[in-house]
């Protein structure tokens, strides 16, 4: 294969919530990545151990049959950039300081309700 040009790359990782910075660093590079949601199509349900070397197989199965235009094998989720997640961060900071007002308030009121 050396000499050859390549034709396409195509990297695929499963992400969690901090997982778009590498689909982003990799597309500003002018690579082609898919991100695919968390738990991809045919997982077993808790029957078997989980390792990094059954989620890697599992992964390049769901890829290339993802590639193989199988239907219904995974979800590629959008690459949100990093304005729409520093919102998100922003808005779930608000809602653990709602969270933590609410809670407050209520164990005051807990409180005079006891006495």
């Amino acid at each position: 294969m050396a000499g050859k040009p390549i034709a396409q790359i195509v990297v695929t990782h499963e992400a969690g919530r901090d997982g778009f910075w590498l689909a982003r660093f990799l597309m500003r590079r002018g690579l082609e990545a898919r991100v695919m949601q968390a738990e991809p199509a045919g997982r077993s349900s808790g029957h078997q151990a989980k390792t990094d070397a059954i989620d890697a197989e599992m992964l390049l199965r769901t890829l290339l049959a993802w590639l193989r235009r199988k239907p219904r094998v995974c979800s590629m989720i959008p690459v949100p950039s990093e304005a729409d997640m520093e919102a998100r961060a922003r808005i779930g900071e608000d809602l653990i300081g709602e969270r933590r007002s609410l809670r407050a308030r209520s164990l005051s009121l807990a409180g005079f309700f006891v006495r």
